[in-house]
């Protein structure tokens, strides 16, 4: 008797997958810069951004009030939520992390405004 044995897995095409779809994290962070600490600000961001991006699966950007130019909103967008919890745990622990916002929160007027968003965007498409 010949016995058939396999050790593939089945795999079925994405579409027909029940996991739920990642769900995007986008926090900001609504900020003023001290009296004439705009353009330190933008200096000091310039060489943080990297830095904040470096674990991959991060994008920030900075918008600039129309009307006011020494307020902003950073943003970062988060692929994952798991990714957005990942970085809480690198702000929390990370003493580069630590350095670096020491430094921006010494450029702010007051403290940053956070505001965190689930994109449900794909709830809509």
């Amino acid at each position: 008797m010949i016995q058939l044995t396999t050790n593939r897995r089945l795999r079925y095409p994405d579409f027909m997958s029940t996991a739920a779809p990642p769900q995007p994290v986008v926090l900001r962070l609504a900020i003023v810069a001290r009296p004439g600490q705009r353009q330190a600000l933008l200096d000091f961001l310039r060489e943080a951004a990297p830095y904040y991006e470096a674990p991959g699966g991060i994008r920030m950007r900075l918008l600039q009030d129309a009307n006011h130019p020494d307020k902003f909103i950073e943003e970062f967008e988060y692929a994952t939520s798991e990714a957005f919890q990942a970085d809480n745990l690198r702000v929390e622990t990370d003493p580069v992390m630590k350095s670096y916002l020491d430094r921006w929160r010494a450029l702010l007027l007051d403290k940053a405004e956070v505001t965190v968003f689930h994109d449900v965007t794909s709830q809509i498409r």
